[in-house]
C-alpha cells in the first residue's frame, strides 16, 4: 500500500545519467549502476561516460600528446582517449568475432557485472625502462586499430585477468600502437622491443604472443627477413611448450576462461599467420596443415606438370566453393547491421580469394604476360604450369573473379587502417591479376580493370603513413601499370576474356589515374 502511495506522490523523474548503450539506441535509461536495467535484461555491455559536470577547462592551450617528450604524464586507464561519446573513434566490442558481446561473455562464463575495472598499474613501466613516461595511451591505439584484426590478447577490460603483463609484451603492444599516432615515433620503440625480448629468457606464452605480434608488424614495415625470424622463433617456442596440444590451453589456463581463450587464440593465430607467410613471402610452412586450403593450394605450385595432379586441383576448387556455401547465416555478411566490419571474417575472405588465385593463375594464360614476371613484394612468383588449352580460359576467369572479389573488399566504405596489414599483400595479388588481364587484351577490358587498379592504389596510398611496405608496393604497381598500358595499344595475341570496352589510345600518354606520387624509374 505504501508503495502505491509513494508512486503517486513521487512521480518518476528521468535519470540524470544514461549509459552508452541506451544512448546509442535512443532508449530511456534508468541510470542503474554498475549495470542499468535495460542492459541487465539484454545482457549488454553497460558503460557510462564520466560526467564532465562542474569541469572548468583551463585557459591555457593543452599540448598535444607526444611520445618523444620526457615530461611524465599522469597514468591513464586504457580506454582514456577513446571511450568518450564525442570521440571520432570507437573501440570495437573486442569480444568473440561476429558474436554479440553478451553472447560472447556468456560463452566465457562472464556477465557484465563480472568485468573488473582496468587497473592502470598493469601497464606500469619498470624503473629502468627506456620508454618515454606516460605512453600508456599507445595501448588505446593498439586496441582501437589493430586488435580486432589479430585478437589474441583479451579484450581491454579483461586484461587484468592475465596480469601482470611482462615487459616484452608491453613493449610490442606500445610499438604497434605507435604506428597509429600522428607522431612518427614508432622507430623510438623498436630497439627497446628487441632488448626486452632478449631479456625475457624464460619461454612463456606471453613471449610467444609478443614475437607473433612483432612478426606481423615487422612484415608491414617491410622488414620481412626480421619478421620471418621473429615468427620462426615464436613457432619454436610454441611447439616446445606444447601449445599445439588440445589440452594445453585448459592445463595452463588455470580454470580461467579468459586465459584459456587467449591461449587458444594465440595458437590459431600462429596457424593462420604461418599460412600467410608461406603464401606472401614464400617461407616454408613451420606448422603442419597450416591454413589448410591455402597450404594445399601452395603445395600444388611445386608440381610443374599439371597432369600429375589428377583430381587435386578440382578437389581444392571444390573445397573453396564449399567454404562459401557452408558459412553460417550469421557469417554471410562481412558488414554488421551497424556498419562495422568483422575483421576476422574479412581476413578469411581475403585468404580464400588469394588461395583461388594461387590455384588458378598458374594454370591460365595470364602468366604468359610481361606483368607476371614483375617482382613486387607480397606477390608470390609462381611457375606457369602446363594445363590443357581447353581449361586455360576457365582458370583465367576464376583468377579474375577472385581478384575482383579482393578489390570488392577494398571497396567497402570502412576504416582501411583497421584491416590486417596482410591485406596489403592481398591487394598486391589482386592488382597483379588485374594488370595481367589488361596485358592479355587491354584495349577490350581497360575500363573496369583501370577502376579497380585505381581503387587498389588509393587503398595503398591510405596506408602509406602507417605501413612502409604499402608505399613500396604502390610505387611498383604503378610502374607495372604504365608498362601494361603501353603494351595495351599493340595488337592483342590472346582471346578476349570479357566484352569489348573503351579504346585506351586516348589515355595511354597520361598516368593521372595512377595517383600523385612520382613514379621512380
Amino acid at each position: 500500500m505504501s508503495n502505491t502511495v509513494n508512486r503517486s506522490t513521487n512521480p518518476v523523474r528521468p535519470a540524470p545519467l544514461a549509459c552508452l548503450e541506451c544512448r546509442r539506441k535512443h532508449l530511456k535509461c534508468d541510470g542503474g549502476t554498475p549495470v542499468c536495467g535495460r542492459c541487465r535484461k539484454a545482457q549488454s555491455d553497460c558503460q557510462y561516460t564520466p560526467s564532465r559536470r562542474g569541469y572548468k577547462p583551463s585557459s591555457k592551450p593543452s599540448a598535444a600528446p607526444s611520445t618523444v617528450s620526457g615530461t611524465p604524464r599522469p597514468e591513464r586507464a586504457i580506454v582514456s582517449p577513446i571511450s568518450s561519446a564525442q570521440s571520432p573513434f570507437s573501440i570495437p566490442s573486442l569480444t568473440m568475432p561476429g558474436i554479440p558481446p553478451s553472447q560472447s561473455l556468456d560463452r566465457l562464463g562472464l556477465t557484465s557485472t563480472d568485468r573488473p575495472s582496468l587497473n592502470p598499474n598493469i601497464f606500469a613501466l619498470p624503473s629502468n625502462s627506456s620508454y618515454p613516461q606516460g605512453d600508456d595511451f599507445l595501448f588505446d591505439y593498439y586496441y582501437a586499430f589493430f586488435h580486432d584484426a589479430h585478437p589474441i590478447l583479451p579484450p581491454a577490460h579483461l586484461l587484468p585477468r592475465i596480469a601482470p603483463i611482462p615487459p616484452c609484451l608491453q613493449a610490442v603492444v606500445r610499438f604497434i600502437g605507435a604506428h597509429y599516432t600522428l607522431d612518427p615515433s614508432a622507430d623510438l620503440y623498436r630497439d627497446s622491443v628487441v632488448s626486452e625480448l632478449a631479456a625475457a629468457n624464460e619461454p612463456s606464452f606471453y613471449k610467444v604472443q609478443a614475437l607473433l605480434l612483432l612478426s606481423i608488424v615487422l612484415h608491414a614495415r617491410n622488414e620481412r627477413s626480421d619478421a620471418v625470424d621473429s615468427f620462426s622463433t615464436a613457432v619454436e617456442l610454441a611447439l616446445g611448450m606444447g601449445m599445439n596440444r588440445a589440452s594445453f590451453a585448459s592445463t595452463l589456463g588455470e580454470n580461467d576462461p579468459v586465459r584459456i581463450e587467449t591461449l587458444r587464440r594465440t595458437w590459431w593465430e600462429l596457424y593462420m599467420v604461418d599460412g600467410m607467410f608461406s603464401a606472401f613471402d614464400q617461407m616454408p610452412s613451420r606448422i603442419n596443415n597450416a591454413s589448410r586450403i591455402l597450404k594445399r593450394t601452395l603445395d600444388l605450385g611445386y608440381v610443374i606438370d599439371d597432369y600429375q595432379l589428377g583430381d587435386q586441383v578440382e578437389s581444392i576448387d571444390a573445397s573453396i566453393g564449399s567454404w562459401f556455401h557452408h558459412l553460417p547465416i550469421s557469417k554471410r555478411n562481412i558488414l554488421g547491421p551497424d556498419g562495422t566490419v568483422d575483421q576476422l571474417l574479412f581476413r578469411a575472405h581475403m585468404i580464400i580469394n588469394c588461395a583461388l588465385i594461387y590455384l588458378h593463375l598458374p594454370r591460365s594464360n595470364l602468366l604468359a604476360t610481361p606483368t607476371a614476371v614483375a617482382s613486387i613484394p607480397c606477390a608470390r612468383r609462381g611457375l606457369c604450369i602446363a594445363a590443357a588449352s581447353s581449361t586455360n580460359l576457365t582458370h583465367a576467369v576464376k583468377s579474375i573473379k577472385a581478384a575482383n572479389d579482393l578489390a570488392a573488399l577494398a571497396a567497402l566504405r570502412t576504416s582501411v587502417i583497421k584491416h590486417s596489414p596482410f591485406f596489403i599483400c592481398g591487394l598486391v595479388l589482386s592488382a597483379i591479376v588485374q594488370l595481367c588481364a589488361c596485358s592479355v587484351r587491354a584495349s577490350n577490358c581497360l575500363e573496369p580493370r583501370r577502376d579497380r587498379i585505381a581503387l587498389i592504389v588509393g587503398e595503398l596510398k591510405s596506408l602509406n603513413a602507417t605501413w612502409a611496405i604499402s608505399q613500396l608496393v604502390m610505387k611498383q604497381i604503378k610502374l607495372v601499370a604504365r608498362e601494361v598500358l603501353e603494351i595495351g595499344v599493340q595488337q592483342p595475341i590472346f582471346p578476349a576474356l570479357e566484352d569489348q570496352g573503351p579504346d585506351i589510345s586516348s589515355i595511354i600518354s597520361s598516368d593521372m589515374w595512377l595517383g600523385d606520387i612520382p613514379i621512380e624509374q
